[in-house]
């Protein structure tokens, strides 16, 4: 459907038997654009703000119509969001609208308040802190900083172009550790099947990287620190403990040690599961454990 789905879990209270028990009900609350055709692709919280910034990456499908820029794909020339490829909302002051439908769902059609990607279809989002969102673009292999201190919606973004030699940027993985390496950023390409590491202090350029799409171009990028190829396509990324950055392919996390400098990552080990792993995500505060 597109639509944001926010849930909450709350926690119930009874006695049974001999002792306590806890479980848990859930709500939901629907942010909807309308009449949209095109499926949600990812979903990122905004580190701090109180967690109510929500940005949500739609997938770009042909209309009638349709028309892209190509040359400029962030100018602001259309007048609806279905031309948007990332939307953000603020779900704590954006619920006025909220229309109840049932005890436990709840929609609002409440524009958002920032969208951004014009014309654009988004394949992964990442907030590199509370000011800078990532976005990986499904054309042209793009991938974009916005810049949210700044007018992000009128304002060009930096731009990555050709950030892997094939098919979209599948996912984007900052380092939030402040004592090792916060300016790293992970990109990953699953046709490509590889993963590169980024030096964000060097993007500081509106666009960086060749538009002849050539396997090399990578290579005279400055902000580029390493890639690594992998045996089959990866499936998600996620930092870890300080310097160890996870892999999951297939049914196996590989972790590999990433150095500061632009030497080739050193694989430390590997963590298997009983299926393929589609998703993973660090357990908050608690950096040796993926879910």
């Amino acid at each position: 459907t597109g639509n944001l789905c926010i849930h909450k879990f709350h926690k119930n209270h009874s006695l049974k038997g001999e002792g306590d028990v806890t479980d848990f009900s859930a709500t939901y609350e629907q942010f909807s654009i309308g009449r949209n055709k095109r499926p949600a692709t990812s979903v990122a919280w905004r580190p701090g703000n109180g967690n109510t910034h929500v940005a949500l990456g739609l997938s770009m499908m042909a209309t009638a119509g349709h028309h892209q820029h190509h040359k400029h794909p962030h100018i602001r020339k259309a007048r609806t969001h279905t031309e948007y490829g990332c939307l953000l909302w603020d779900v704590q002051h954006q619920q006025q609208s909220l229309s109840s439908q049932s005890p436990t769902s709840k929609t609002s059609t409440t524009p958002p308040f920032l969208k951004v990607c014009h014309n654009a279809g988004v394949s992964s989002l990442a907030w590199c802190g509370p000011t800078t969102l990532a976005v990986g673009c499904q054309i042209a292999r793009q991938l974009q900083l916005y810049d949210l201190r700044v007018s992000a919606s009128s304002s060009a973004p930096i731009t990555v172009r050709n950030a892997h030699q094939k098919g979209a940027v599948s996912a984007i993985c900052f380092n939030n550790s402040f004592h090792y390496g916060n300016w790293l950023l992970a990109t990953m390409g699953t046709l490509d099947s590889v993963v590169r590491l980024w030096d964000m202090r060097r993007m500081d350029n509106a666009t960086i990287g060749s538009s002849s799409g050539s396997s090399s171009s990578y290579k005279t990028n400055p902000s580029t620190l390493t890639e690594f190829k992998l045996e089959q396509p990866p499936t998600a990324i996620e930092w870890g403990q300080p310097g160890i950055l996870s892999v999951a392919v297939s049914n196996r996390v590989l972790h590999f040690e990433i150095s500061s400098s632009n030497k080739q990552p050193l694989q430390l080990g590997q963590t298997h599961a009983s299926d393929t792993i589609l998703d993973m995500a660090m357990i908050p505060n608690e950096e040796r454990f993926l879910a």
